[in-house]
């Protein structure tokens, strides 16, 4: 149930928690990869790699009850 949403000047990628578990890898602070209950600032999608970051805002969207954004990079 992945969702883009297009911005003014963002990419913001809404997911539910299921997906950004099972479909990101996490990345530390110091660019390797931490477990899941440490701090990430940086996340990896498995299927194309693509890397994203926590999103400065979340818009409200309605259609995801437990959701996160991200931000393209």
């Amino acid at each position: 149930m992945a969702e883009w949403i297009e911005v003014p000047a963002h990419r913001i990628y809404v997911i539910c928690a299921r997906e950004l578990r099972d479909g990101f890898d996490y990345i530390g602070e110091n660019g390797k990869p931490v477990e899941r209950g440490e701090i990430s600032y940086r996340f990896v999608r498995k299927k194309d790699g693509k890397v994203f970051k926590w999103a400065r805002f979340i818009p409200q969207y309605t259609e995801v009850h437990v959701c996160t954004a991200l931000e393209e990079i």
